[in-house]
């Protein structure tokens, strides 16, 4: 988050979306008392592009610096990403009538909430005695191009501040007093709200004049990016880093949350699905035929399901591995191949079984479980080793995407699942380990397995249950 924005959306407003960023959603610093800004309804009449006739009630704030400071609204003030930001203020279509600017907000006024002040305090070379700051806004710079109506201040002071604020206001305009109580949802609220907004046009006429103002002298917050380091400096030095938690590191975890530093993005993310094929899954394939009970290692599919539903629907990166090797066992160790022999009866290449020869491509038991199988557009990574890293191409596929985060899940945790996690520590990638989407042939290896990343405060990664994991995914991508 590197950008401080205000606007006319706020919580509960229609077009609130419009400033999350997919893996980085808007976050909702507080309110913060703006000077020098009046606020305005814009009527929507017919022919408006926001014009509904089925929602009479429908009304947007416009806000109009007029460079008078006992003209003041109450604003929501948000961190957003730089470029939902950058969409935000673009995507608005009317430039001959809006515009980008800045809004002035008070920092001593009893109305800013205290996390705006500390935040802009913080930001702003600790200045404790920063007196005010300005974010970014949308503002309307032409009256004459949409019909406004003044908003009625809810807060008239003793040296003639005047104080709107959309809901506030929208309340005491639609004639009631009790704004505080008000159900704005309510059909006697969008009722009243209706016949005052038909009233308000049937009497008003487009104003030609200009009207705009500009403030030039206050400092801007977030004049240049800041890190997700930084920001975390900031946030902490604000004394809110808390509230931000769930945002900053979303994923719940032992023994941190994930991420740890940045944000989960899906243009940081990638999902590690590792050896669900079915001579690991099968009653028939190689696992099985070493003697194995299958059922602990076929019990995740229907989790790891679920996982990659999810992750599809975030556009999360995903990389499913396959074990085996080739046909004419050319990369295949010779040691490995005569201790499969002498130890298991398994003559890799020769054995074969209802799924056909054990750990060879292309047949049946080398193949992906049809339950994970993996869509066109995901990538596939064939290896031969335990660490799917070990002469593949994996490093570069995640290298060139820009990958920092690595989801696990797959078979076996305690072999090839553990193996790859353990490398991918040592290149640098944050990883999480969901626990119940591995399997291990028996519980106490599984648990040892788990004990094993979370070791020294998490050396090789943290763990996570798949619902978790799914939850963060939902609230913050």
């Amino acid at each position: 988050m590197n950008k401080a924005v205000s606007g006319t959306i706020e919580e509960g407003f229609e077009l609130r979306k419009n400033i999350d960023w997919p893996g980085r959603p808007a976050l909702y610093l507080g309110l913060g008392l703006c000077r020098g800004a009046k606020m305005y309804f814009d009527l929507k009449e017919e022919g408006c592009r926001e014009y509904d006739e089925q929602k009479p009630e429908r009304v947007n704030p416009a806000m109009v610096l007029t460079g008078n400071a006992k003209d003041a609204n109450l604003y929501s003030i948000y961190l957003v990403d730089e470029r939902a930001c950058l969409g935000a203020l673009l995507g608005e279509p009317r430039y001959l009538s809006m515009a980008p600017d800045a809004l002035r907000i008070d920092l001593d006024d009893a109305l800013t909430s205290i996390q705006v002040k500390n935040y802009a305090r913080a930001q702003c070379d600790k200045n404790a005695q920063l007196k005010s700051c300005a974010v970014l806004c949308v503002v309307c710079c032409f009256a004459g191009a949409c019909r406004l109506e003044a908003a009625p201040p809810f807060e008239i002071r003793a040296d003639g501040t005047r104080i709107t604020q959309f809901k506030k206001s929208l309340t005491i305009f639609a004639g009631f007093s009790n704004v505080e109580s008000i159900d704005t949802n309510s059909i006697e609220f969008k009722n009243a709200v209706a016949r005052a907004l038909q009233d308000a046009a049937k009497k008003h006429e487009k104003n030609s004049e200009a009207i705009y103002a500009t403030d030039t002298m206050t400092p801007r917050l977030s004049c240049s990016p800041i890190s997700d380091q930084d920001l975390t400096l900031i946030l902490k030095k604000a004394g809110c880093y808390d509230n931000f938690l769930p945002y900053i590191n979303p994923v719940k975890a032992e023994p941190f949350n994930f991420p740890f530093e940045n944000s989960l993005s899906p243009d940081t993310t990638a999902l590690l699905v590792i050896d669900l094929q079915r001579d690991f899954t099968d009653a028939g394939g190689y696992m099985a035929a070493m003697g194995y009970d299958v059922t602990p290692l076929a019990k995740p599919l229907s989790t790891v399901a679920k996982v990659l539903s999810a992750c599809r629907a975030k556009k999360i990166r995903i990389i499913h591995t396959r074990q085996g090797y080739r046909p004419d066992l050319a990369d295949c160790p010779s040691h490995t191949r005569q201790r499969f022999i002498s130890l298991c009866g398994i003559d890799i290449g020769t054995t074969t079984g209802p799924l056909g020869k054990v750990l060879i491509r292309d047949q049946p038991g080398w193949q992906l479980n049809d339950s994970v199988r993996p869509f066109a557009t995901e990538s596939i990574v064939d290896k031969t080793a335990c660490d799917a890293f070990l002469f593949t191409d994996l490093e570069l596929i995640l290298r060139t995407w820009g990958i920092t985060n690595l989801i696990f899940c797959g078979n076996t945790l305690d072999v090839c699942v553990h193996s790859t996690l353990r490398h991918a520590s040592d290149l640098g990638f944050q990883n999480l380990l969901l626990q119940d989407c591995c399997g291990a042939v028996s519980p106490s290896l599984h648990n040892a397995m788990i004990e094993s990343v979370q070791v020294e405060s998490g050396i090789f990664g943290t763990v996570a249950n798949a619902d978790d994991f799914i939850t963060a995914l939902d609230r913050v991508c």
